[in-house]
């Protein structure tokens, strides 16, 4: 368990490091995310409760509003979240999710690329 939680932080704090430049560099991070397969919902319920660093989660909170929601956007824009759970390219072709044939096929099939509802990935709030 420790050395996930070790993984934990240092998956963020690469994350952090491409965030903390401002917006001209959230793209790097969210193809850092998408390279790992990380989902906003891992991202924001999994791996921000799970670091034990708790300056580093600070530090999440702490960027700038602007940074947090071009991130959001940015994300969305390039990876949505569809209702089978699976990320894919959003509005692009050869799109991929998973085929409706059955739980257990994990056959991929192209979709229409259409967009789904946003969904925040850090709370702009917080």
């Amino acid at each position: 368990m420790e050395l996930q939680n070790e993984y934990v932080d240092l998956i963020l704090r690469e994350i952090y490091k491409r965030l903390q430049y401002g917006k001209d560099h959230v793209s790097e991070a969210v193809e850092f995310m998408a390279d790992l397969g990380i989902t906003s919902e891992i991202f924001k319920e999994h791996l921000m409760s799970l670091s034990m660093d708790q300056k580093l989660v600070k530090d999440f909170e702490a960027l700038e509003s602007t940074v947090k929601a071009a991130f959001t956007r940015e994300y969305n824009k390039k990876y949505a979240f569809n209702a089978t759970g699976v990320t894919k390219k959003a509005g692009g072709k050869g799109t991929a999710t998973k085929s409706s044939k059955g739980a257990d096929d994990n056959t991929l099939d192209n979709d229409s690329g259409e967009e789904d509802e946003e969904e925040e990935i850090i709370d702009e709030d917080e």
